[in-house]
């Protein structure tokens, strides 16, 4: 066998793999991004937790700009990050299927809007696309969800992404708000979900709330 022969063999086969397993040779690597969850507002019912920004690689924290389009903000590594989470508006009045009212609890958020077909990088300036988030958390050694995807659970909204800022033809810098307004004021309805164990102990639906928040996305 020729060496270029060999060599084509090669590369269709590493080609065939990566394609396979959802990396094209030539695709976006992960980017490290800088999460503002904003508390500025008081009646966000998604703030932070008081110490700043949460950056990708500190106090164990996860946030990234995935290299198939989505955002990430992980901190359910953490013992310092939390984010505060606030079920104090039901859709429906006196709801308590909520496992507290409001805490600040480790989190993990993705927005998948690669299942759109679309990577937020990609946007222009200006330009404002919407996308399924979900928001996990546990408390009482129970895994909890926060779904904002209609794709999912109908009666839910998505989220809105805003592109603030690009450089070198990428979208760099982001505002992420709820899709939804309700009574003048913008929030999304999200579906709570307490996350199965195992085929025998499926995932359970509980209540819908509204949550209104405001994060800020940035990449160098």
């Amino acid at each position: 066998m020729s060496t270029l022969l060999r060599y084509l063999i090669v590369t269709a086969f590493l080609v065939v793999s990566a394609t396979a397993q959802g990396k094209p040779p030539n695709g976006d690597s992960d980017v490290p991004a800088t999460t503002i969850i904003d508390s500025s507002d008081t009646s966000f019912r998604i703030r932070d937790d008081g110490l700043g920004a949460y950056l990708n690689g500190v106090n164990s924290v996860e946030s990234i700009i995935q290299g198939i389009g989505d955002w990430v903000m992980n901190s359910r590594n953490s013992s310092t990050r939390k984010v505060l989470i606030d079920f104090g508006d039901p859709v429906l009045a006196g709801d308590t299927s909520a496992p507290f009212s409001a805490a600040l609890r480790p989190a993990r958020f993705i927005s998948k809007c690669a299942q759109l077909g679309f990577k937020i990088r990609d946007m222009q300036v200006g330009q404002t696309r919407e996308c399924p988030l979900a928001l996990a958390f546990d408390f009482n050694g129970i895994n909890y969800r926060i779904a904002m995807n209609d794709g999912n659970f109908a009666a839910t909204d998505q989220v809105e992404w805003t592109c603030l800022n690009s450089a070198n033809g990428r979208c760099t810098s982001w505002m992420m708000e709820p899709a939804g307004e309700y009574d003048l004021v913008r929030k999304s309805k999200a579906q709570l979900i307490r996350v199965g164990t195992n085929r025998k102990n499926p995932d359970q639906p509980l209540g819908l709330f509204y949550f209104s928040f405001r994060v800020y996305v940035t990449t160098p």
